[in-house]
């Protein structure tokens, strides 16, 4: 196998490939994950799938646990890296994986993601209170029964019982998962996009709605969709992908290391809360005069760089 020995192949042809590459790994990532959960956790997951949607039972927790890393790798890791090894020789610079964020530019997409707090909690708040017609009533059950079972694993995945449930949670939900869908969406669909539709700003949206859509969460669907076209904007400003991994890791691995300062009692206020309590309005004007600062910053500085 050779660094670019695709690159002549036509779009059609690339797509199918990429295609195959995430289906070939998603099969294969379940199919380990099951093998090692049958013999290491003693779960009988080829006879009884099911087992695993008991959260309460001995093993399962783990055993997901170890799925998402394995799915996150198959999927969402290795083919992008494998099909931009195989388009380009250049491959890291496909992947735009070439460039080390500026420190200081990186001192601020932190400091965005943490201000963004109050806002994703409103857009949350927001998303929430929207309703269906009642034509879309099946629909609209459907998406509250997902929302729920994606709650109850969401809880169990982040219920923390010391510092080394911390420390893989950070890692499994912080890091990998922002370098795997980060590799996926912004890596590949974004600038597939892009050249497809030579418009950036409708490639950085369309790929921030399937981002969102693909989780299947529709009352987090808002949120996340902005959350997507920030880490989008934060590519083409930077023109390094290590930039929006930086800020979907903080995203993530915020919300997991608050969960766990929660569940030690160390703290009574609920991060989640603030911006959508009356009298708010303070912290959603200040976060957000701070927030175009920010964004301002980052695009500028890429700006002066290039």
């Amino acid at each position: 196998m050779k660094a670019g020995s695709i690159s002549h192949h036509n779009g059609l042809s690339k797509a199918l490939i990429l295609i195959g590459l995430i289906l070939t790994g998603g099969g294969l990532s379940y199919f380990v994950s099951f093998l090692f959960i049958q013999f290491y956790y003693g779960l009988d997951v080829f006879a009884n799938p099911s087992i695993l949607t008991n959260f309460s039972a001995d093993g399962v927790i783990p055993a997901l646990k170890f799925m998402q890393l394995m799915n996150s790798l198959g999927a969402f890791i290795i083919p992008p890296l494998l099909f931009a090894f195989l388009v380009s020789e250049n491959w890291k610079s496909y992947l735009a994986i070439d460039k080390r964020p500026d420190v200081v530019v990186a001192f601020f997409v932190i400091a965005l993601m943490v201000l963004s707090q109050p806002w994703i909690n409103f857009m949350v708040w927001l998303n929430e209170s929207m309703t269906l017609p009642d034509f879309l009533s099946t629909a609209e059950h459907w998406m509250k029964d997902k929302e729920k079972s994606a709650e109850l694993i969401t809880e169990s995945f982040l219920t923390m019982n010391g510092i080394g449930d911390l420390a893989v949670n950070i890692l499994l939900i912080g890091f990998v998962a922002a370098l795997g869908e980060e590799l996926f969406f912004r890596g590949l669909i974004q600038p597939y996009l892009f050249r497809t539709t030579r418009n950036i700003h409708l490639a950085i949206w369309l790929t921030a709605i399937l981002f969102s859509a693909i989780h299947v969460q529709f009352y987090g669907f808002l949120p996340r969709m902005i959350l997507g076209a920030i880490f989008g904007y934060a590519l083409y400003w930077t023109g390094s992908l290590w930039v929006p991994v930086l800020a979907h890791f903080v995203n993530n691995a915020g919300a997991v290391v608050l969960t766990y300062i929660y569940g030690t009692g160390q703290s009574e206020q609920r991060i989640e809360t603030i911006g959508i309590e009356s009298g708010d309005w303070t912290y959603l004007v200040g976060s957000g005069i701070l927030i175009v600062y920010a964004l301002i910053y980052i695009r500028n500085s890429a700006k002066v760089r290039a």
